[in-house]
């Protein structure tokens, strides 16, 4: 994948045509892949109950509860699998669902403590392993890595609001 990257950049009209640029593409797609598939092999829980608490512990840290919709809103999934996910997460006693005090018709929800300390050691365990990532990478290209994907992600989640 390198070499095609380092192609790119040594032509950059090879960019303009985008001939290469699928491959580049391509390749990153499937190393995101197995990136994903290793962290959920490194993770106790799914991926998916931990993104979820992750924005469930951002969002209450700032009020003191979240709503589904924020959650909703927040990962940009469907209700139904909202539902799911807050369902087995209260099932594993990670969060309570308590009828809301300002509005009796709102679900509000809190992390439980149990659900803080997973949250937390998952995320020292995804931590350790990007620690091993840098260490490899260097910590100047580490940084220029980490800003460039920010500002991708800001530009591909500005595209997809388009």
């Amino acid at each position: 994948m390198l070499e095609k990257m380092n192609a790119i950049e040594d032509d950059p009209g090879q960019e303009e045509t985008g001939e290469g640029l699928c491959e580049v593409y391509e390749d990153i797609f499937i190393q995101l892949r197995k990136f994903y598939i290793h962290l959920q092999s490194e993770c106790r829980i799914p991926l998916a109950e931990l993104a979820t608490m992750i924005s469930l512990s951002h969002i209450t840290r700032k009020k003191g509860y979240a709503l589904p919709t924020e959650i909703k809103k927040d990962m940009r999934l469907s209700r139904p699998a909202v539902s799911r996910t807050l369902t087995a997460l209260e099932k594993k006693g990670y969060l309570i669902r308590r009828t809301g005090v300002s509005d009796h018709r709102n679900v509000e929800l809190e992390i439980t403590e149990k659900g803080e300390n997973v949250v937390l050691e998952e995320k020292n365990r995804i931590q350790n392993f990007f620690g091993k990532v840098k260490t490899k990478m260097g910590q100047q290209d580490m940084g220029k890595f980490l800003y460039y994907m920010k500002e991708f992600f800001s530009c591909l989640s500005e595209t997809i609001q388009e």
